[in-house]
């Protein structure tokens, strides 16, 4: 490993590349932060440097604010070399981007075990970043399948649909009634299959949208979801007229999957849903509530998990993926979700959004 070495004193310059090449590393000298810098500019410059505070053109501390603004995302690991031994000098290295300190007389014990540990931070960095890598390009291809798959199969799915729907037409005087309950069946399953599909496709296509920050009244939003997922049931939907600043389209798919689940998944004869809206440390707190069943704790995380369902399909349709949507756009914005529900009596979603600002 290449390793930098900036020191003004000929002698300590000297000890220093001494001892480290004797204990493997490319040792590259030179005598100010001046030099330094222009070092670090090059291509596959060293990753690892040992700089002394006191230099004429550049001093350490001056190296390593540069350092530390210029390469934000990938930084060298300084080690600053000083005499300094005061708290408020150390205090001050490493608010300007020193990684570690080494004192003057060094020891070389001391110093190699420092230069380990900084070999093998930077070790560490590269590997986190080269799985950072591989695991954002394995999400991407999964979009990108998800997507393709789920595009690629409604064409499909929309011909055996028409073809049941022609079959039903032609033959309903003449089937038996098992055949056109098989018939029914059949509906059923292409239906379920076509809203998995089409879940499938807007879960793929999240990230792919920018969508405007617009000023969004609840109580608004809420009225216009209610008015499309209302399945006939008697509900009670209380909410309030507090105003957010987000995007729209983002805040509609979250509050149509809370309040589709909380119609859907109840087991009274009345519901009673209340859409909420706050402003807690800087961040929108919206929470959809209902009295329903609940969720078991202990099931929290397999409601959030993708094709999941905490009923059986043939008693409540849905696709499994409501609550997975939602929590993967608030992710996207940087959120929080949590579940509230002893599993007895019903359930609160809370979702936690930064504010967004309009430019």
């Amino acid at each position: 490993m290449k390793l930098l070495i900036a020191e003004d004193d000929e002698t300590s310059r000297l000890i220093l590349s001494s001892v480290c090449t004797k204990w493997g590393y490319d040792v590259i000298c030179v005598e100010d932060g001046q030099a330094a810098w222009e070092i670090l500019q090059h291509k596959n410059a060293p990753q690892l440097i040992i700089v002394d505070w006191e230099m004429p053109r550049m001093n350490g501390i001056e190296l390593c604010q540069l350092v530390s603004e210029k390469y934000s995302e990938n930084p060298p690991y300084i080690i600053l070399l000083t005499s300094r031994h005061e708290t408020q000098d150390i205090v001050e290295g490493l608010k300007k981007g020193a990684n570690d300190f080494v004192a003057k007389p060094f020891n070389n014990d001391e110093l190699k075990v420092r230069i380990s540990v900084g070999k093998r931070m930077i070790q560490l960095q590269d590997e986190l970043r080269t799985k950072a890598k591989r695991l954002e390009k394995s999400n991407q291809d999964l979009e990108q399948f998800a997507y393709i798959a789920s595009h690629d199969l409604k064409s499909p799915l929309n011909a055996i649909q028409n073809l049941v729907g022609w079959l039903k037409e032609d033959s309903i005087d003449l089937l038996p009634q098992s055949s056109l309950e098989y018939i029914a069946l059949l509906e059923s399953r292409s239906d379920r299959m076509s809203n998995l599909l089409t879940d499938l496709l807007n879960y793929a296509r999240i990230e792919k949208f920018d969508y405007p920050i617009e000023a969004l009244k609840l109580s608004t939003v809420v009225d216009n979801i209610f008015s499309l997922v209302d399945n006939g049931k008697k509900v009670n939907l209380v909410t309030t007229d507090s105003v957010l600043i987000f995007p729209k389209v983002p805040l509609e798919i979250i509050l149509r999957n809370l309040i589709s689940n909380a119609i859907k998944h109840h087991n009274k004869a009345i519901i009673n849903i209340q859409a909420s809206h706050s402003i807690i440390d800087n961040m929108h707190c919206i929470s959809v509530q209902d009295d329903g069943p609940g969720i078991p704790p202990k099931l929290f995380h397999k409601a959030l998990g993708m094709f999941q369902t905490l009923q059986p399909r043939d008693k409540v349709e849905g696709s499994g993926m409501g609550l997975s949507f939602v929590q993967r756009i608030v992710l996207h914005y940087e959120g929080l979700l949590t579940i509230e529900s002893d599993g007895l009596c019903g359930t609160k979603i809370i979702i936690m959004l930064p504010i967004q600002t309009t430019t």
